[in-house]
């Protein structure tokens, strides 16, 4: 079944894991989407978002986006989606829960707690 996206409404942040090993090793993808209020992903929305970790001692050491001709920095934390989607990646380095938060100027913002084990 195909869905018309309704207006960009929120963000939505999806970790591949939400436990985190603290080995100095072991990452965690979270996938940030732009979603309408329905929760479907809006695939033509490339605003700017930013990820950081706002409690906790997990950081965000890389982002991405797909687009093959966007040049902004791996290492940066402030990145446009590109199809709706862009890619957050976390590690950490001490054994405390993290909460990761992306903000953007056009919509709601999304927070998720990442677990260190």
């Amino acid at each position: 079944m195909v869905t018309t996206t309704g207006k960009t409404f929120r963000l939505r942040l999806v970790a591949d894991h939400d436990k985190i090993a603290v080995d100095g090793e072991d990452v965690s993808f979270v996938t940030v989407e732009v979603v309408d209020s329905d929760g479907n992903v809006v695939p033509l929305v490339n605003d700017r978002i930013s990820g950081s970790v706002t409690s906790g001692p997990g950081k965000v050491v890389a982002t991405e986006n797909g687009h093959p001709a966007d040049f902004t920095e791996f290492t940066s934390q402030d990145r446009k989606a590109f199809h709706g989607v862009l890619l957050a990646i976390v590690k950490y380095h001490n054994a405390r829960d993290s909460v990761i938060t992306a903000n953007s100027t056009e919509m709601k913002s999304a927070s998720l707690s990442l677990v260190a084990t």
